[in-house]
């Protein structure tokens, strides 16, 4: 990222924390992952899930909706604002356009999954002896591959804010996105029940699973840094679209 993309990055993001959508939208996000943590506890009382898997779990599922919170506002509120053309015109390059925006986008979303650590925290000093203890390189390796997720849901978000006009409509857009797949799987699932014995959870979140479980793979970060980096590369083609509409 050079310097222009950093500027861009620092101006989106203090523009996101002076406001208090930011504030708000993190703290839906702790609410929604501590009750999730704490309801799969419950469910998993005395049995063989290790901590970090149900923590893991617990967040992963509300990922992209948080990714579409924070990428909503990115292009959106710059095409209402009438700014977006202003800053077309400016000698700024769209790949920097792109990445300063994404940046700032997926900054907040990552505080978000390092936020979602204060339960594991707490829980850890309450009671440190708990059965299914938690292991520091499997939380490493979820939260690592969390941050991978964040990177693909968060690009996915700043192409749909690119092209929707209305800020609620560039949410819905991603969160349609990242879900329709898995309706799909849930019905072929649902409709070809043998299925079960071979795909028997949503990949994204079976990938999470065995990343807690201390089971790593190089497929998982492959394709979700592959899915960020075509959806931004079709994100500044757009942008160099509209670009020369403006010019």
């Amino acid at each position: 990222m050079n310097r222009v993309a950093r500027l861009i990055w620092w101006r989106d993001l203090c523009g996101s924390l002076y406001g208090s959508a930011s504030y708000g939208m993190l703290a839906g996000f702790l609410a929604l992952t501590g009750w999730s943590f704490a309801e799969l506890l419950r469910r998993n009382e005395g049995g063989f899930a290790s901590a970090q898997a149900i923590w893991a779990m617990a967040v992963a599922p509300w990922l992209p909706a948080l990714a579409a919170a924070a990428t909503m506002r990115l292009f959106a509120e710059e095409r209402q604002t009438g700014t977006l053309e202003t800053l077309l015109t400016a000698p700024v390059r769209p790949y920097d356009i792109v990445m300063g925006k994404f940046g700032a986008a997926l900054s907040l979303v990552v505080a978000g999954v390092l936020l979602a650590l204060l339960p594991v925290y707490a829980l850890w000093q309450v009671a440190p002896r708990m059965d299914g203890e938690f292991s520091g390189v499997g939380l490493c390796g979820v939260v690592a591959l969390l941050v991978l997720q964040a990177a693909a849901w968060t690009a996915i978000g700043t192409l749909a804010s690119l092209l929707a006009k209305q800020q609620a409509a560039a949410g819905v857009l991603t969160v349609l996105c990242i879900g329709a797949p898995y309706a799909l799987y849930a019905a072929a699932l649902a409709w070809m029940p043998r299925m079960r014995h071979h795909f028997w959870q949503w990949p994204p979140l079976g990938d999470v699973e065995d990343a807690a479980t201390g089971l790593f793979a190089l497929a998982p970060p492959v394709l979700y840094l592959s899915v960020a980096w075509c959806v931004l590369f079709l994100c500044v083609r757009f942008l160099e679209a509209r670009d020369l509409q403006t010019r």
